[in-house]
């Protein structure tokens, strides 16, 4: 490896400002910036007319935030492959990678300053949903936000971020292993589906056919069904939200408790990215 930071930082500014005035990119933040606001403001209705109720189990900040989570976790993975589907496909196809190779920039150096740069614009996409978001349901609610839920909230904000650096990391590996944009953006328009919408309801189906109960004498979800619903990395998304937002439990049990579904949550977009990092240095990008 011949890593040059100063090249790296200088790739990931250029990627970051690419991606900040590419027009897709400004599409999808402004649909997603109107889909929480419009979340988080149907929220703001109903804690207004029930109050008593939305605010019995906890803060109306931090319901209104879990009420905007399944929204969340179904769009944001949409901005990982928006920012990774074509962001070495592209300039391959038009011969700038082979350019570029000419001057004293290694390889390793581009796909690290491309990974940098769409990190730092998808912490964008988050920063401002979030903000947005918040911004709506103080206006509604009319609290201010104490500190018991701004711990919570930069925990929920870092779970978002992990979350969606794994489509992140999945948009890469595909777009390196594949000959060209169209078909990858096939590719991760069908991973995406699969794993955000599609892939609970199949699982159910499939374990209705063979007569499995996806719920047990208690209530509860299957073990079974539990465990196959821990292939997608909603699920793990999903239970980490749950734990934090119990406001009876502290911050600490509830890392530990859900460690694993944590655990998953850093490992899963570090090994796409190393994936997508080895890939590329392997790749034949001659025209």
């Amino acid at each position: 490896m011949n890593v040059n930071f100063r090249n790296v930082m200088t790739i990931a500014q250029k990627e970051f400002a690419d991606n900040l005035w590419s027009p897709i990119f400004l599409i999808l933040l402004a649909s997603f910036s109107l889909i929480s606001i419009a979340s988080c403001y149907q929220y703001g209705v109903i804690a207004t007319n029930f109050v008593g109720m939305m605010d019995s189990l906890m803060p109306g900040i931090l319901r209104g935030l879990f009420f905007f989570t399944s929204t969340l976790s179904q769009f944001i993975p949409l901005f990982g492959i928006a920012l990774s589907f074509d962001t070495l496909l592209r300039e391959e196809k038009s011969g700038s990678m082979n350019v570029l190779l000419t001057h004293p920039v290694y390889r390793d150096n581009i796909i690290t300053g491309k990974i940098l740069g769409a990190m730092m614009s998808l912490l964008l996409v988050i920063a401002v949903s979030m903000a947005l978001s918040i911004g709506t349901l103080i206006m509604f609610i009319g609290e201010e936000i104490t500190l018991f839920e701004i711990s919570r909230i930069a925990l929920y904000f870092i779970l978002a971020y992990l979350y969606s650096i794994i489509f992140l990391g999945a948009g890469l590996f595909i777009s390196i292993i594949v000959k060209n944009t169209s078909d990858s953006l096939i590719y991760n328009i069908v991973v995406w589906l699969f794993f955000t919408i599609a892939y609970s309801d199949i699982i159910r189906a499939i374990l209705y056919a063979f007569g499995i109960q996806i719920v047990d004498a208690d209530g509860n979800l299957s073990v079974i069904f539990q465990q196959l619903l821990g292939i997608a990395p909603a699920y793990h998304y999903q239970q980490l939200v749950n734990g934090l937002f119990d406001v009876s439990q502290t911050i600490p049990y509830v890392l530990s408790n859900f460690w694993m579904d944590l655990t998953i949550l850093v490992v899963v977009p570090i090994v796409l990215l190393v994936l997508s990092f080895i890939a590329f240095l392997r790749k034949d990008i001659t025209l």
